[in-house]
C-alpha cells in the first residue's frame, strides 16, 4: 500500500501545472481509493481499497463493481453538487461550484506533506469539500450568498465638454464606463466581548467566463476579482484602493496614489487566488479585527469582449459566498442580512 497517512493525497492524484499564469487546479480533492503493490505491478482492483458501485455489466450477471481513482472522486464531487442543488434548486451553477470550493479545507496530513503553499495548492487545490458546510448553515456559521452579474461596461449619456453651436444638436454624448460593485458584510459590534474569541472568515467568488484562444494564450471575455476592506482600513481608503476614480486629484490633474492600506492577511493572497474563475480565500484571527461593517468589492478585469463593439455591454453572472465561523455570529448577522440583504453600490 502506498498512501498510508489518513487525510493524505491518493497515489492517483493529478497535480496542477507549474507556472505563474495558471489558476489553482484541482479546485478541490475527493476520496479516490488507494493503491496496492502486488509483486512488481500496481493493483487498482483491491476490494478493500476501492469503492463499491453499480456495474455497467449488470446484464451479464455483475450488478456491482469497483470504482476508484478519478472516477470515484468525480462521482463523489458530483453527488455533493447534486445534494446542494436538491436543497436549493434555484441556485445558479456558478453558485453550486462556489459553495463546493468554499466548504473545502486542508487536512492535517496535507499541511504536513506540503508545508509550502504553492506545492499544497498544486497537489490539493483548496482541500477536501465538506457536505455539511456547503449545504447548510451549521451552528456557529453565518453564510451569505449573493447572486449577481457584472457588465463589461455600461453606456451613459454625459454632458459634452463644449456647448453645441446649433440649438438642435444634442447636449449629451454616450460614454463607455466601467462599474465596481461593492457589498457590505454586516458584522455586529455586539459580537465583540472581553474574551475576543477566534473567528474564521471565508470569501469565495465564482463565475464562468467566455474563453477565446489567441495564439498560445487563452483570453476571457471578462474576468472578475474581489477585494475586501481590511481591519484597520476606512471605507474611503478601501474605495480609493480599488477604484482609481475615487482618488482625489493632485497637481497637474493626475489622480493621487492610494494610501498604503491593506486587506486581511489571507491564506492564499490576491495574486495566486485571482488567476482562476473560482477565487476562494480564508483568514483566521480575533473577532475584534472583523467586527463593524466591512466592504467587499467585485472588480471587472477587461478581456476580449471590450474589443468587440457588439459585446461591449455583455454581462457575466457571478456568485459571491461569504462565511464567518465563530461563536454567536449566525444569530447576530441573520437579522441584519434579512433586513437589508446585501444591497450593491455602484461606483
Amino acid at each position: 500500500m502506498v498512501a498510508t497517512k489518513p487525510g493524505g493525497i491518493s497515489p492517483y492524484t493529478s497535480t496542477g501545472l507549474v507556472g505563474n499564469e495558471w489558476p489553482i487546479k484541482p479546485d478541490v480533492v475527493a476520496e479516490g481509493g488507494n493503491l496496492a503493490i502486488s509483486g512488481m505491478l500496481p493493483d487498482a482492483t483491491v476490494p478493500t481499497l476501492s469503492a463499491l458501485t453499480t456495474s455497467h455489466r449488470h446484464t451479464h450477471g455483475q450488478p456491482v463493481g469497483l470504482m476508484s481513482m478519478t472516477s470515484e472522486a468525480s462521482a463523489r464531487t458530483a453527488y455533493l453538487a447534486a445534494r446542494i442543488w436538491s436543497l436549493e434548486p434555484k441556485l445558479r451553477p456558478e453558485t453550486v461550484r462556489g459553495l463546493i470550493v468554499h466548504s473545502a479545507s486542508w487536512s492535517k496530513a496535507m499541511f504536513e506533506d506540503f508545508p509550502g503553499l504553492n506545492d499544497r495548492v498544486l497537489a490539493c487545490g483548496h482541500g477536501m469539500a465538506s457536505l455539511r458546510l456547503a449545504s447548510e448553515c451549521a451552528q456557529g456559521v453565518a453564510t451569505v450568498v449573493i447572486e449577481d452579474s457584472m457588465p463589461n461596461a455600461v453606456v451613459e449619456n454625459e454632458p459634452k465638454k463644449a456647448a453645441p453651436k446649433k440649438p438642435a444638436t444634442k447636449t449629451t454624448e454616450p460614454k463607455v464606463r466601467r462599474k465596481v460593485k461593492v457589498y457590505r458584510l454586516p458584522v455586529a459590534e455586539s459580537l465583540l466581548t472581553d474574551d475576543d474569541p477566534d473567528v474564521e472568515l471565508r470569501v469565495t467568488l465564482s463565475y464562468f467566463s467566455e474563453p477565446n484562444k489567441f495564439g498560445r494564450r487563452t483570453y476571457h471575455g471578462l474576468d472578475l476579482k474581489w477585494n475586501m476592506q481590511g481591519p484597520q482600513e476606512s471605507e474611503d481608503a478601501f474605495l480609493e484602493r480599488v477604484n482609481l476614480l475615487k482618488r482625489p486629484l493632485g497637481p497637474g490633474g493626475k489622480r493621487r496614489k492610494a494610501a498604503s492600506t491593506r486587506s486581511f492577511d489571507w491564506d492564499i493572497g490576491p495574486q495566486l487566488r485571482g488567476r482562476g474563475t473560482v477565487q476562494s480565500d480564508r483568514w483566521r484571527g480575533k473577532m475584534s479585527a472583523l467586527v463593524g461593517d466591512k466592504l467587499i468589492a467585485i472588480v471587472p478585469v477587461l478581456g476580449w469582449w471590450d474589443q468587440r463593439k457588439l459585446l461591449r455591454t455583455q454581462e457575466v453572472a457571478f456568485a459571491l459566498v461569504v462565511s464567518v465561523l465563530g461563536p454567536g455570529v449566525y444569530a447576530a448577522i441573520r437579522p441584519r442580512v434579512e433586513a437589508a440583504a446585501a444591497v450593491s453600490v455602484e461606483v
